[in-house]
């Protein structure tokens, strides 16, 4: 017989201990929010050196995302307290009732001293995307109102664009929602990065987008 030898462990490389020095907590619904938020400042501050670049800062530790899922926000209103940072709380409206709720949230956030509270005044982030954007990556000319579920409109599109044996309507909803949610992403990703500040100013004439991205900065400066 012969015998043989375990090859050793590889070695796990060792990073020096770094000491954080993180300045804003940025509290989000989910990753595709992360996505958004650090791909349309990264854009902006490449023109408006004002505005933060928050793929920067989080790179560096400034600042801290922390998604928290999209239900019950209430619980996370104070669950950061103890740690004495600054916080940003970037939520979606959604529709009625659910948008009352949020209201109340943001509202409760706001009452403490050195947080903000943000709801969109549309349903989602991706409402904020210059239609645009969405034609050159899907290939799809799909309206991008204040209120419709825009992820949901275009995997059903996507989905019927070719001739299916099962009706969307009919597949399951785990199926549904794994469409939605790559939609989602490319909507965070590709179609962000397809964005200028000339169509952003179009399809945010109100300065929302960089209203919040001012805030977050004037809070990390503090």
């Amino acid at each position: 017989m012969h015998s043989t030898c375990a090859e050793p462990a590889p070695r796990l490389p060792c990073y020096p201990a770094r000491r954080s020095r993180a300045g804003l907590l940025l509290v989000v619904e989910g990753p595709h929010d992360i996505e958004f938020l650090r791909r349309i400042s990264r854009m902006l501050h490449r023109h408006h050196s004002a505005l933060p670049d928050l793929a920067h800062f989080d790179d560096t530790g400034r600042l801290v995302f922390i998604p928290v899922g999209g239900g019950r926000l209430a619980m996370w209103t104070r669950r950061f307290a103890s740690l004495g940072l600054p916080e940003v709380h970037l939520y979606d409206r959604e529709s009625p009732p659910e948008t009352a709720l949020r209201e109340q949230v943001v509202a409760d956030i706001n009452r403490r001293p050195g947080c903000l509270g943000l709801l969109t005044t549309r349903r989602s982030l991706e409402h904020y995307l210059h239609p645009a954007t969405v034609t050159e990556v899907f290939g799809l000319e799909v309206p991008i109102g204040d209120d419709q579920p825009l992820a949901d409109l275009l995997a059903r599109r996507l989905y019927e664009r070719y001739a299916r044996p099962v009706p969307w309507d009919e597949l399951p909803r785990p199926v549904q929602s794994k469409r939605r949610n790559r939609v989602k992403h490319r909507l965070h990703t590709k179609c962000v990065d397809r964005m200028t500040p000339q169509r952003l100013g179009e399809s945010d004439p109100d300065g929302e987008v960089t209203g919040w991205l001012a805030e977050i900065r004037r809070l990390i400066d503090r």
